[in-house]
């Protein structure tokens, strides 16, 4: 296989000129870091050599970029927070459902308490029918959030 120079995607500070060149040469980039302020403190040299390698080498199509990284983790961040902002919502809705049922409730003892209800109300008989309807829409909703 041929081995070829690449920009490094890795190991970059402005580039990868640098860490391409290192890891052609299975050096520590450090020290052609060194010898690149070597060649700019001589003369010059260095800096138009620095810009014209990055011109012409590829970088390494085999190696994921900081900047990929970077924006992969940015992309699933902000997947968390829909997630998240979703489930806020959701536990508006849960506060307004409980709310509503707790109000219901609270109405029912003030009625049964002035005799507001017919003959045939007793409030023994139906609040068993009561929690059952609360189980069965909170079982509703769970069912509605799986799917």
């Amino acid at each position: 296989m041929e081995k070829r120079l690449y920009r490094s995607k890795k190991d970059r500070i402005l580039g990868g000129v640098c860490g391409g060149i290192a890891e052609y040469f299975e050096v520590d980039p450090t020290l052609v870091r060194l010898l690149w302020v070597l060649f700019v403190l001589a003369g010059g040299a260095g800096v138009i050599a620095y810009i014209i390698a990055w011109i012409i080498m590829p970088p390494n199509p085999k190696q994921k970029g900081v900047d990929e990284d970077f924006s992969r983790a940015a992309e699933r961040l902000g997947k968390r927070m829909e997630r998240r902002k979703e489930r806020e919502e959701d536990g508006k809705h849960g506060l307004l459902i409980g709310g509503i049922i707790v109000l219901g409730i609270g109405l029912v003892f003030l009625a049964s308490n002035y005799g507001w209800f017919p003959g045939w109300w007793s409030w023994d008989k139906m609040w068993p029918v009561m929690l059952i309807l609360v189980g069965v829409g909170l079982l509703a909703g769970w069912v509605a959030k799986r799917d």
